[in-house]
């Protein structure tokens, strides 16, 4: 006659001769649970720095959905203006003017121009 089994836990007394391999069962825990903890902080800050990257590039889409303007990158220079005493930013491909980043020139500049004109 066949019986048919099945898996229960139970609570049992631990025999003296079972308990050094206990403890040395609980150290390789130990050193177990530093070491995917360590895994974990690790993986954390790449995890903590896609999810940040990920988050401008939604944030840059969406106000560049919400205004029809993006920011790029381009390659610019400054030329000076001495007559109206101006550093002028200008767009390297095409020469245009930049008016937003067109500034004075510093008192240290204007120093600097005199300096070299005399």
């Amino acid at each position: 006659m066949s019986r048919n089994t099945y898996t229960k836990e139970i609570i049992q007394d631990v025999p003296e001769t079972g308990q050094p391999e206990k403890h040395r069962r609980l150290a390789e825990v130990d050193r177990e649970i530093l070491e995917v903890q360590s895994e974990k902080s690790a993986t954390n800050v790449d995890f903590n720095k896609q999810l940040k990257d990920l988050r401008k590039e939604q944030k840059d889409l969406l106000d560049t959905l919400d205004t029809g303007k993006e920011t790029i990158p381009i390659e610019v220079y400054d030329e000076v203006d001495e007559d109206r005493l101006e550093v002028v930013t200008k767009r390297a491909d095409n020469d245009e003017i930049l008016p937003e980043l067109t500034r004075p020139m510093t008192p240290e500049e204007r120093q600097t121009r005199m300096g070299a004109v005399d």
